[in-house]
């Protein structure tokens, strides 16, 4: 890929998901698609922060889940997973809190 000019151009380009289980390890919802992520740029870039942001409709009640992001770069076809450990503490506040430790399940 090139610009106008005839420098070559990189791309990033990311398809997310991300899927909630409960602590039981039962699937409660998704595969949940995330827009693309999609960057040209003139670097190559080792390095992207691609935000995240959650909401539901109607909350989960207070209780221990998974959440399990995918993320796979287009171009390549590979992936990898963040799995990250959630508490739900107040229906009523609709708060998560992050429970990360070095031994968050496989899920």
């Amino acid at each position: 890929m090139q610009d106008g000019h005839g420098n070559i151009l990189y791309s990033i380009a990311f398809s997310p998901t991300a899927t909630i289980f409960d602590k039981n390890g039962n699937l409660l919802a998704g595969p949940l698609e995330i827009p693309n992520t999609e960057i040209t740029s003139h670097y190559k870039n080792k390095e992207i922060f691609i935000p995240f942001t959650l909401t539901q409709s109607s909350p989960f009640p207070s209780g221990d889940y998974t959440i399990k992001y995918t993320i796979t770069d287009i171009n390549s076809g590979n992936s990898f997973d963040i799995v990250k450990n959630l508490t739900i503490s107040d229906q009523n506040n609709s708060s998560l809190a992050n429970n990360s430790s070095a031994n968050n399940p496989k899920v």
